[in-house]
C-alpha cells in the first residue's frame, strides 16, 4: 500500500510538471521511477504508468516519431499484463502523437475502434479525456477533408456530442484545465463553421472557467 501511495504521489508530481511545461523535472522523476521499478517485476504495473509517461514528454518533445513505437511496446505488454486501464490511456496517447505526426485518418481511425471500450469505463477522468481526444481527432480531419453537405453534418454532430460529454465529464471532477481545452476546440469549430451561437456560448464559458482556475 505504501509503495502504491508513493507511487501515485511522484506520478501526479510528474504529470502536472508536464501540464506546466517543466518537461526536464518531469522527465527526472520519471526517469528515475521506470529504473527503480524495472528492476522490480511486481511492480509492473507503475513501471508502465511511468513508462508512458515518458512516451508523453517524448510526444511534447521534438521526438515525437520516438514516441510512437515506445507507445507501442507499452501498450502491448499492458495487454499481456491485463491491464486494460493502462492500455486505453495508452491508445489515447498513441492518437495524440498521430495527430501530431499528421496522420489524421489513422488516429480517428484508432479512436472509432476503441470507443466501446471507453465507453464501458467506469474511470470517468479518462473516459472524458477520450471524448475530448476523439473530438480533437474528427476537428482536425474536418478541417482538411473535402466532404459533401451531408457527411459534413454527421461529421459536427458527433463532435459536438464528444466535446459535451467530455465537458460534462470534467465539470463532474472540477477538471477546469480540461474543459478549458474542449471550450477552445470548441470555438476552433465554431469559427471554422461560423456557427455565432455556438461561438458565443463557448467564448462566454471559457471566460467563466478562466476565473474558476484564477481562484
Amino acid at each position: 500500500v505504501n509503495i502504491d501511495i508513493e507511487s501515485e504521489l511522484q506520478y501526479l508530481t510528474a504529470c502536472l510538471h508536464l501540464r506546466l511545461g517543466n518537461l526536464q523535472l518531469a522527465f527526472d522523476i520519471v526517469s528515475k521511477q521506470t529504473s527503480t521499478y524495472a528492476r522490480k517485476a511486481s511492480n509492473k504495473f507503475w513501471f508502465l504508468k511511468f513508462s508512458l509517461l515518458h512516451c508523453e514528454i517524448m510526444s511534447q518533445s521534438s521526438t515525437p516519431a520516438r514516441a510512437f513505437s515506445s507507445t507501442i511496446k507499452c501498450i502491448q505488454s499492458a495487454s499481456k499484463s491485463g491491464f486494460t486501464l493502462v492500455v486505453l490511456e495508452g491508445v489515447l496517447k498513441l492518437a495524440d502523437i498521430l495527430m501530431k505526426l499528421n496522420q489524421l485518418e489513422d488516429a480517428r481511425g484508432l479512436l472509432s475502434d476503441c470507443i466501446p471500450y471507453f465507453e464501458q469505463l467506469s474511470d470517468l477522468a479518462l473516459k472524458s479525456k477520450a471524448y475530448q481526444v476523439i473530438a480533437e481527432s474528427l476537428i482536425s480531419l474536418f478541417k482538411t477533408e473535402d466532404i459533401d453537405r451531408k457527411k459534413k453534418i454527421q461529421q459536427l454532430t458527433k463532435i459536438v456530442d464528444h466535446l459535451e460529454k467530455s465537458i460534462d465529464g470534467f465539470k463532474k471532477l472540477s477538471m477546469f484545465q480540461e474543459i478549458k481545452k474542449c471550450l477552445e476546440l470548441q470555438i476552433s469549430i465554431g469559427k471554422k463553421i461560423n456557427h455565432e451561437e455556438m461561438l458565443n456560448h463557448a467564448q462566454s464559458s471559457l471566460v467563466s472557467i478562466d476565473l474558476k482556475i484564477k481562484e
